[in-house]
């Protein structure tokens, strides 16, 4: 489902929650009525109108966010919105963004035009749309002295607002964005420009604790493993265009680690120095729970291995390169018998004793799946010598064994393995049929016990 929209008064789609956007900005931009708007948005609404000292978690921090917003500064705002587009994330859930220009006017009458970024996510209640989180960010940096600004004048004859009416100005945007600002100088290690409140209080730090601990430069202040790919990421972009988007781990004062999504955009200080602005979004919980739903989605949820499709997606780039593998396919011998016996609750203890052995037998690098039922698999690649893994194969089975005589001496459960080795492009198809192959005979000739085989 998309709407696109190029105007706040005219839709090409009756969408319901642009309208609902589109009134909660009515309402609190243009008739600065904080409790009309308040009516749009859900009990736990997070990060809209927050200050340097606060964040708005939650429909009353919103609400004295929003009044005493409205009553340091009651007059009207006129806004647009433009580049609209909306989707469905799932049932009764959207996201949307667009883009505002409002304009506000300064104590001397000069007419300001504004021009944010704008993303939501809402969701239906009992026939009605609620904002459930309301970001707003900068789309256009420009140097205001030492501060920064989406700012761009009406009149080009315009040059300077008066200090006050800047001050003003400047403040009502930082309450609408709840980011952390940074800015760095584009040479080695970005040397630190510029770096708000609101970021040293994400992260922990006071100024002078932050410049010790980073040195002053804005590298050190990103997780270790991922300065090599910030580097990579904002020198490229910046070759191609002015700004950039990215997601990366940043340092606490207390040794921990949090997400950012940061957008950035390179500028020119007073001194002629290029630099690079950045406002940062604190995403932790984002991250975490869209990690969450992928290891949903490829664990198997009994064993904490690999599910088929997991084991598939990861396998996938060395079929297609000319390392050296073993592919092991294993079953339990008579796992039908153990549950009949001692029932289901200890067939899944057998099932995660199994999944545990492969896990700790072999190195992290090596893929194990449980590809459904008693069918496990795992794929190690640039192996060693195939000796080394029939070692272990054989501890493995002998382990099994021993663990299933003790616990479940009349099911005669035990494990059998399949091995195919190479080198080179294949596919899993190929190495399943392989392997499947080799443990039948396997399972033909006695059970409890392994054979591998060179892929044809």
């Amino acid at each position: 489902m998309l709407y696109t929209n190029y105007s706040s008064n005219v839709l090409s789609v009756q969408s319901p929650v642009y309208c609902t956007l589109e009134q909660f900005l009515y309402f609190y931009l243009s008739k600065r009525d904080f409790e009309s708007a308040l009516a749009c948005v859900s009990e736990n609404i997070f990060s809209i109108g927050t200050h340097d000292e606060s964040v708005a978690i939650g429909k009353d921090e919103l609400s004295a966010l929003l009044k005493d917003e409205t009553e340091k500064f009651p007059h009207s705002i006129p806004f647009e919105i433009y580049d609209y587009c909306e989707s469905q994330s799932h049932p009764d859930c959207w996201s949307c963004f667009c883009n505002v220009k409002f304009t506000v006017a300064a104590p001397d009458s000069t007419p300001v035009l504004y021009h944010t970024r704008l993303t939501a996510t809402l969701h239906k209640e009992c026939n009605r749309y609620l904002i459930d989180c309301f970001h707003i960010s900068q789309s256009q940096l420009y140097q205001a002295e030492t501060k920064c600004s989406s700012v761009r004048f009406v009149s080009n004859e315009v040059t300077k607002l008066h200090r006050q009416a800047q001050q003003d100005l400047l403040q009502l945007i930082d309450q609408m964005m709840p980011g952390g600002i940074m800015g760095g100088y584009v040479e080695d290690g970005f040397p630190l420009y510029i770096v708000n409140e609101r970021f040293l209080c994400m992260a922990g730090y006071t100024h002078d604790q932050f410049l010790q601990d980073t040195n002053g430069l804005v590298i050190n202040s990103v997780h270790e493993d991922d300065r090599k790919m910030v580097c990579e990421k904002i020198t490229q972009v910046l070759s191609q265009s002015n700004q950039y988007e990215l997601e990366y781990r940043m340092k606490k004062s207390d040794g921990t680690f949090f997400w950012v999504h940061s957008i950035g955009k390179k500028t020119v200080t007073a001194e002629g120095r290029e630099a690079i602005v950045s406002v940062l979004m604190d995403v932790t919980e984002q991250i975490e729970n869209r990690q969450y739903l992928w290891d949903v989605s490829v664990r198997d949820s009994l064993t904490g291995v690999y599910n088929r499709n997991g084991y598939s997606v990861n396998i996938a780039k060395y079929l297609t390169s000319h390392s050296s593998f073993v592919f092991l396919m294993l079953d339990l011998d008579h796992f039908k018998r153990l549950n009949d016996i001692y029932g289901h609750l200890e067939g899944d203890f057998a099932l995660q004793y199994i999944a545990k052995l492969l896990t700790d037998s072999f190195r992290k690098t090596d893929i194990v799946c449980r590809l459904g039922g008693d069918e496990f698999s795992v794929f190690i690649v640039n192996c060693p010598e195939v000796a080394v893994i029939e070692e272990k194969v054989h501890r493995i089975i002998q382990l099994f064994s021993s663990v299933m005589e003790q616990k479940y001496p009349e099911s005669g459960c035990s494990v059998s393995f399949g091995g195919v080795y190479g080198q080179g492009i294949t596919t899993f198809e190929k190495l399943y049929q392989a392997a499947d192959k080799v443990l039948y005979e396997v399972k033909n000739s006695g059970r409890g016990t392994y054979k591998f085989r060179a892929l044809e």
